[in-house]
């Protein structure tokens, strides 16, 4: 799996909930951004992780 895959995973535990409505379960924030932070560091551009999120739903 690509960095970009695996941080779009974290961002959609994080806010797969708070799109719909509900509490993201407590440090999904803090695990999404670290997760952003190293795919960024590994190469991935935002764009790039952002597309893993729209495209793996």
């Amino acid at each position: 799996m690509s960095a970009a895959a695996t941080a779009a995973r974290a961002v959609d535990a994080y806010l797969g909930p708070v799109e719909r409505g509900e509490a993201p379960k407590p440090g999904a924030a803090q695990a999404a951004r670290l997760a952003i932070r190293e795919a960024v560091r590994a190469g991935a551009s935002p764009a790039q992780i952002n597309a893993a999120r729209t495209t793996n739903r």
